[in-house]
């Protein structure tokens, strides 16, 4: 179960891809930042590329043995 959306998106870098399970290591970049300033392992709704710059809203799972989803707004 996801809890309910944040208020606005977020702009993400994709860091890396884990090939096995098709999950991302996203890291959030803040308004006012360069670089990211927090990451995690997520899920999303469509294929990414490693290095891509994306918006998007960050689901965390209620379930604390799932990862969290990143569903992406159209690039």
């Amino acid at each position: 179960m996801l809890q309910k959306a944040p208020l606005e998106h977020e702009c993400f870098r994709v860091i890396a891809r884990n090939i096995e399970d098709g999950t991302y290591f996203v890291g959030c970049i803040k308004p006012s930042a360069v670089e990211p300033e927090d990451f995690c392992w997520c899920a999303t709704n469509q294929p990414l590329n490693v290095g891509q710059l994306i918006h998007g809203y960050l689901f965390n799972s209620l379930e604390s043995n799932k990862i969290p989803l990143l569903l992406i707004m159209c690039n």
